[in-house]
Order: C-alpha cells, then structure tokens, then sequence
C-alpha cells in the first residue's frame, strides 16, 4: 500500500523565482502556501526496529515503589530509624508509648506498650478501604511483663469502627499475629490503631496489611499493575538510580517480616523495608510480559563486592540443585528465572567515577558475567548527558569486548 506525506510550506516572504509547478497554471504568488506531495511505500521494509529499544525503568523513586506499586498498607511497619515520629501518633489512659532498643528479626526498634488499668496505643492514619474486600495481615509481638491484652481496630475516618480484632500473646516469646477482616465501606483515609488494656508490658513489631487477593497475586496495586500493564513495556529495568549501587539484595528475599531496613536516602529518605524484591520484581515482570534487566551493585572491585554481585546472578539462574538455587527455590521458586539482561551498575558518574575507573569495574564484572551467564547481554553505562560523547568512547575503547548494548543516560 502507497501513502502520501502532505507537507505545507510557510507562506512565501519576499520575492520567489521559480518555474511554475505542473498544474499550477503559474509561479506561486507571494504570500500563498504551496503543496508539496511526498510519495512513500509502504510495502517496502528497509531496516527492523528491534522492540526492546522501549522499555520502563522502575527507581525507588517518589514513592513509585514503596507506598506505591508494593501493595502495603502500613508504613513505618517496624518503627526503624525515624519511622515512629514519622508515621505514627501515640494516645495513652493510664498508660505509656515509647520505643525500645530491641534487637528484633533485621530491625533494632520495637514500640513498647505499658498499662496499669487503662490503655495505650499507637495509631496510623491514611489507610485505604474498599467496600466488600477482604484484608488481611499480622504483627509481631511479645508479652513482656504481666498479662496486658492487644487489640487491633480499625476505624473510618467518619469515627465508626470497621473492625476490632483481640491478638492473644501466648507467651512471652516473639510471635506473629495474623488478623483479617472483610470492609463494610469505601474508605480513603481510615485508620488502623494497635492497643493494650489490662495491666502489663507487651512489645510490638512489623505490622503488615494488604488487601487479601492482592497478598496472594504479588502484592502489587492492582490499578498502577493495570496501567504498567498498558504501557506494553518489552523490559523492565531495576533498580535504578544511584540506589541501584548500594541495593543490598540478599536482604530482599524471603520471609517478609525478616527482611532488612534501608531508607532511600537518595530520595527522601522513606522507609524501604525490602517487601518488593527479587521475587516480586520477576513476578512483575511475568505479569506484564516483560523481559527483566537486572542492575547488579557494582561500584567496586574488591572481591566482596564482585562475589555479592555475582551471587544475585547464581540465585536468578541456577537450577534448584545448586547452592543459591535451592534458596530460591525455598523462597517459591525451583525454576531459574533465566534472566537474560545485566547491566553493571548505574550512574557511575554519580559516584565520581572517571570513564577509566569505570571500565575497569565493566572489563571484571563483565568477564565474570560472560563466564555464568554466557547467553545473557551485558549492558554498560554511557553518557550521562547527551553532548558528553567522550565518556561513552572512552567506555567502548577500554572495555567494548565485556558488554553488548551501551546505555546512555539522556
């Protein structure tokens, strides 16, 4: 099929010679717009457009992971850092709210909860409720002295109660309490409250809530999962930014309330208690039908650095028989996810690498991923500005024969 490119000129500013143009009758008179019909073949394929020349890239940015495409609830979920200032409000009768110095899971706060015949609690706000869904969730927590009673409300911010649920501490060791409940109303800012009657200490600790189909689907939004989704992405590259040296990603997998804590001081600050993952970025990227690009931490050359990094790549790929593939498979997953993207690094400028340094850590990683991973393609950081051709030359002549696709920061 043939199509035509219709292109209309600005009008004529001064004197125009010309011969006239077939049809016209005449030269163009000055001041008129004058047509100019381009033929083009459609049928004719000159050069393929490789798909994966677009795709999206997922930072821990904004919020656009943590209280955001992650699907929880709660935050400040383990009181770390300044969490409990942050996020969270105390009221007491007859009681106390202050956090203690415990050595807990990966975290070294919990709130404690103190009451002599009245109560106290803490409370955080901005909780989202859909009508008729169920939710679900737990709690750690630990008798620590006499026999004080938890309770966990939830309230709607039009000061009805959705629903109260008593959290029986057994014993005097840490347990997790789970709760669930169904929603008799739409709600956007409701509130969820944790409380202690009775007389005694208790301790608590990582509070999760989801709704509960979304908990067992990935644990991603379902209304940011849909327009990702939409956006057809062919990969998905992660983590990003200058996060993405620092991301400690063994600290990422497995049980959820054992995780670690790292703030993302690059932006903000906020709380990154690592509930999205390993795990859950791959089953994000299965669900939107993208290919992963996974960013290994490598902002050195020492042979730890290199070992944790290479590490990620045996625990992505390996089959289920090899050391890092029975972990995954422990975590839910005996396939490999055979992972066919790496990229080493990101940003490096931003963490005041020369071009020079930074082809040295690409020739090791490089050759180390080509040793593993031999199938996969390796993609190297270049230019951080669109005019600065001369990192990304410098990055092709030292270490062009260790990765296959530059990646330009523009």
């Amino acid at each position: 099929m043939a199509g035509t490119l219709v292109e209309r000129l600005a009008p004529v500013s001064g004197p125009r010679h010309s011969s006239a143009a077939p049809g016209t009758g005449g030269p163009p008179v000055q001041g008129q717009s004058r047509v100019t019909v381009l033929p083009i073949d459609m049928d004719r394929v000159t050069t393929p457009v490789d798909e994966r020349i677009y795709g999206q890239f997922l930072e821990h940015i904004n919020h656009s992971v943590e209280d955001g495409l992650f699907a929880e609830q709660i935050r400040g979920a383990a009181f770390e850092g300044d969490d409990f200032k942050t996020y969270w409000e105390s009221f007491s009768d007859r009681g106390r709210v202050e956090i203690a110095d415990i050595e807990f899971q990966n975290g070294q706060k919990s709130v404690r909860l103190s009451v002599h015949g009245g109560s106290a609690g803490i409370r955080q706000h901005r909780i989202f409720l859909d009508q008729g869904f169920k939710y679900d969730g737990s709690l750690c927590d630990k008798r620590e002295q006499g026999f004080p009673q938890l309770m966990l409300r939830v309230r709607s911010s039009r000061d009805g109660t959705v629903a109260s649920i008593p959290l029986v501490l057994t014993n005097a060791d840490w347990q997790e309490s789970p709760f669930s409940f169904t929603s008799s109303l739409r709600d956007t800012n409701a509130a969820v409250e944790i409380v202690a009657t009775g007389d005694g200490t208790a301790l608590v600790d990582f509070i999760s809530m989801m709704r509960t189909d979304v908990r067992r689907d990935g644990m991603l939004r379902p209304d940011l999962l849909q327009a990702l989704r939409e956006l057809h992405p062919s990969f998905i590259r992660w983590p990003g930014g200058s996060f993405a040296s620092t991301y400690k990603w063994k600290e990422g997998i497995g049980r959820y309330a054992s995780r670690g804590y790292h703030p993302n001081t690059f932006w903000g600050g906020y709380s990154d208690y690592f509930g999205f993952g390993t795990d859950e970025f791959l089953g994000l990227c299965r669900k939107v039908n993208a290919e992963p690009l996974i960013v290994l931490p490598a902002s050195g050359t020492k042979p730890e650095q290199i070992e944790y990094a290479i590490d990620w790549v045996h625990y992505l790929n390996d089959p289920a028989t090899t050391e890092w593939g029975r972990l995954r498979a422990s975590n839910g997953h005996a396939e490999p996810y055979g992972v066919k993207f790496f990229q080493i690094d990101n940003e490096p400028m931003n963490n005041s690498f020369t071009p020079e340094q930074y082809a040295e850590i690409v020739n090791v990683y490089g050759r180390r991923l080509r040793a593993i991973a031999p199938h996969a393609r390796i993609v190297a950081c270049g230019q951080k500005r669109s005019n600065d051709m001369a990192w990304s030359e410098k990055i092709i002549d030292l270490a062009g024969e260790n990765f296959d696709v530059l990646g330009c920061h523009n």
